[in-house]
């Protein structure tokens, strides 16, 4: 019980102490705190083990060049801001572009710059400007390490995938493919003057790789039965013919209808085809093989590679080891077309019946003056 004016001071007194230490306290705890956030700007700021937050997070609002880390149990940049540079990295702390992701990564849907398509989980739908823009670029070095097996940079419809209709009823798919490629739309610009353009391609296929053993080096490779052009052009019987480099390939065969040919005139047989079948000489050879050299080039990063191209490929059969029994286009030129290079098939079988005919006329013609020498 108080009974003076004395204890009454002295009692306030220890409560203002015990008031002004539980305050110095909370004011110690605040300030170490905040201290420790502040020091993100130039520093580090570590959050305790387990945090339970309510309601928004900004971090490094003051946009400066402060950096953010999340850390994994076993990778110190799981979660990395690159404030810096305006990066985020998964797995790495120098991403090199907006967002990378050092280590695999898998996703539902893909959704790259404004997708159009939401039934689609990889859509790529880009704007940007480049030097040499490529939307879509693969690189990198593979390695293969088990025996006999067949890597690859892409597979498309591997033997797992499949395509299923369900529909209500019975109906009817307009086409099912495993890749479709359609004509880009060009524009050509007209900035001091209109663009010139030297090749355009849907699909370009480089150089046949040269490592595989004879005859199995292709650009392209389909199993038989497996190549199609529905271009409502070719017919039965017609062949892809080329028209020499840069050239188009078009349809062609020896045709012998009669609905596809013009200036028809009927020969009288004075081509002297006999004569020309006899003179023609007769050789056996084997054709050159192609030859190729190496030449280094650089790529639009910088990158130094080596590529083989062709230096004296000449037209032939793509048979090297086959000894064949033949003629010299510069000799027979009556039965070559292309430029005189190639042989000409209809023109070779329509001398061969000219020399027939003619043949066929001597050899009545030597009947007739047996049968008078004989007295028939």
């Amino acid at each position: 019980m108080i009974t003076d004016f004395v204890d009454r001071r002295r009692l306030l007194f220890s409560n203002f102490v015990l008031i002004a230490g539980i305050a110095m306290l909370a004011f110690t705890l605040v300030a170490t705190l905040g201290t420790q956030c502040a020091q993100a700007a130039s520093g580090s700021c570590s959050v305790g083990d387990s945090e339970t937050l309510t309601s928004n997070i900004i971090i490094n609002e003051d946009g400066d060049d402060a950096d953010s880390r999340i850390e994994g149990d076993t990778d110190a940049n799981l979660v990395y801001v690159d404030a810096g540079n305006d990066r985020v990295g998964i797995g790495t702390s120098t991403p090199a572009t907006l967002f990378e992701v050092d280590g695999a990564a898998t996703f539902a849907t893909v959704g790259v710059g404004a997708v159009s398509d939401p039934l689609s989980q990889f859509n790529l739908n880009p704007t940007f400007s480049a030097t040499t823009p490529v939307v879509f670029l693969l690189e990198g070095a593979i390695t293969s390490t088990d025996d006999g097996g067949a890597p690859k940079f892409a597979q498309f419809g591997a033997s797992g995938a499949s395509i299923t209709t369900a529909f209500s009823g019975a109906d009817t798919v307009a086409r099912i493919s495993t890749l479709e490629l359609f004509e880009p739309n060009i524009t050509l610009g007209a900035t001091g003057g209109q663009d010139v353009v030297t090749s355009a391609q849907t699909l370009y296929v480089g150089d046949a790789p040269t490592e595989a053993t004879a005859g199995g080096n292709h650009a392209i490779s389909m199993p038989s039965g497996a190549f199609n052009v529905s271009d409502g052009q070719g017919t039965s019987g017609e062949q892809l013919t080329s028209g020499g480099q840069d050239a188009n390939v078009t349809w062609t065969s020896a045709a012998s209808i009669r609905s596809s040919k013009r200036n028809i005139t009927p020969n009288s047989g004075s081509t002297d085809a006999l004569q020309k079948m006899i003179d023609a000489q007769v050789y056996n050879f084997k054709y050159k093989p192609t030859t190729w050299k190496t030449v280094t080039q650089t790529d639009r990063k910088g990158n130094v590679y080596e590529v083989r191209i062709p230096v004296d490929r000449v037209p032939s059969t793509g048979d090297f080891d086959t000894t064949y029994v033949g003629i010299m286009a510069d000799e027979v030129p009556w039965a070559m077309h292309y430029n005189g290079t190639v042989l000409n098939p209809i023109n070779t079988f329509g001398y061969t019946v000219l020399a027939i005919q003619e043949l066929n006329a001597l050899i009545e013609d030597l009947d007739a003056r047996i049968a008078v020498l004989e007295g028939r």
